[in-house]
């Protein structure tokens, strides 16, 4: 003690007061750890965006930080999901497709429905993770896909006007060729590419998808639908006969989307989620959209949806948090630029509506506004997708002709 504290104590009335007055000053409290939430997603083309953005949330935020896993670029989301749940750490938040993929979940998923954001999201957004009415999924984006195609090297083929017809797009590739361009970058290394994406087209093209699809779990002939079935087998010879041989058959989505955005490639299947890429290393690259034409009839309807979804685990602790920041991702200066800018989206939002996009996201948006679009029907069969994947593989390896190539579609689809 002090000399001065010695003399205080000596009046003993004092004591217990002049005591406490001696006492070290208390210590202050330790800051308390950030509550943190975990996010599960599967889009590799965002993952670095969605790590910018949980950075910046946390700076708006200092209790709150969050934890972004990627599992996707080959790796199966829904087994690792699965695994999560069975270890009994399903994340806070994690990516659904909707429809099939988000029905397993529905009893651990947050209810959404009364979020402030509902009221904006643009018509028909929320429908694949709707259930009695009620919305157990946030949209992160609306996407759309196509034949991506490098107008500069259109312009040196002589390409003139936008193929929409089987016989053009044929045209549009000798004329490449002949010029020396590699017409198409495939990368249907990827069962997604094929059995997702490239399969969406022909479910597409059927004049009723439920009559389409009991012919085909059937192993009946397409009736009506046969000459779609046929088309569609033509377009995927013609990007098989006129893609680089790197790519077709062995090269993943990093492969194929590079020989595109080098300017190796004329065209590409793929769709707006490669902004971010493209952006990134060819800012300057002329890109445009084509369609996927499976006849003679001029078609320019793209195939568009909404294929992502965050899911919220009711059983979080910090399950709150996780909707603080869905409703940040919607009304915050921050989260509108990192949706618009860093993610490069076509947003779900009504108010988000005109503002600036990327070139590829624009002329998808476009196509959106106008109605000018084609069913994204593949959520609704996602079991089978990778069967069919592996049966136009085979196709693709000659290993089946085209004569049988329908039949074997349909051993495919009613595979378990």
């Amino acid at each position: 003690m002090t000399r001065g504290c010695l003399a205080l104590l000596t009046g003993l009335p004092l004591l217990a007061t002049l005591a406490a007055g001696c006492s070290p000053p208390p210590r202050p409290a330790a800051p308390a750890e950030p509550r943190t939430i975990h996010i599960l997603q599967q889009k590799v083309e965002i993952a670095e965006a969605l790590k910018r953005m949980a950075a910046a949330y946390a700076d708006e935020h200092p209790g709150v930080r969050i934890v972004v896993e990627t599992v996707g670029g080959g790796r199966d989301f829904d087994a690792a999901l699965a695994d999560r749940f069975q270890a009994g750490t399903l994340p806070d938040v994690f990516m659904s497709l909707g429809y099939l993929s988000i029905d397993p979940w529905i009893p651990y998923a947050e209810d959404l429905t009364d979020e402030s954001w509902v009221a904006d999201l643009r018509q028909g957004t929320a429908e694949p993770v709707t259930r009695q009415g009620r919305i157990y999924g946030n949209p992160l984006a609306i996407e759309g896909y196509g034949f991506l195609y490098n107008k500069a090297l259109f312009r040196r083929a002589g390409v003139q006007g936008l193929p929409d017809t089987l016989s053009s797009l044929a045209e549009a590739c000798r004329k490449l060729r002949a010029a020396g361009i590699m017409p198409f970058s495939n990368g249907y290394a990827e069962w997604w590419v094929l059995g997702v994406h490239n399969f969406n087209r022909l479910l597409g093209a059927a004049g009723n998808l439920d009559t389409f699809v009991g012919a085909l779990a059937a192993g009946r002939d397409p009736g009506p639908d046969a000459p779609a079935v046929e088309g569609w087998m033509s377009l995927l010879d013609l990007t098989a006969r006129y893609g680089a041989p790197s790519s077709t058959l062995t090269g993943d989505y990093t492969t194929s989307v590079a020989l595109f955005l080098g300017g190796q490639a004329a065209m590409i299947q793929q769709g707006n989620w490669i902004e971010p890429d493209l952006a990134k290393n060819a800012p300057d690259l002329e890109v445009g959209v084509l369609p996927m034409p499976v006849g003679e009839v001029p078609d320019r309807r793209l195939p568009m949806g909404v294929p992502n979804f965050w899911v919220i685990n009711k059983n979080s602790p910090v399950k709150d948090d996780a909707k603080a920041w869905l409703e940040w991702l919607h009304s915050s200066p921050t989260g509108r630029r990192y949706l618009l800018q860093e993610l490069k989206a076509i947003p779900p939002y009504r108010s988000l509506e005109g503002e600036a996009l990327g070139k590829l996201s624009a002329e998808f948006d476009e196509a959106w506004r106008r109605g000018n679009t084609l069913p994204w029907a593949f959520p609704r069969y996602l079991d089978k997708t990778k069967s069919i994947a592996a049966a136009m593989r085979s196709y693709l390896e000659h290993k089946v002709p085209h004569a049988e190539f329908w039949r074997a579609l349909s051993r495919a689809w009613r595979e378990p």
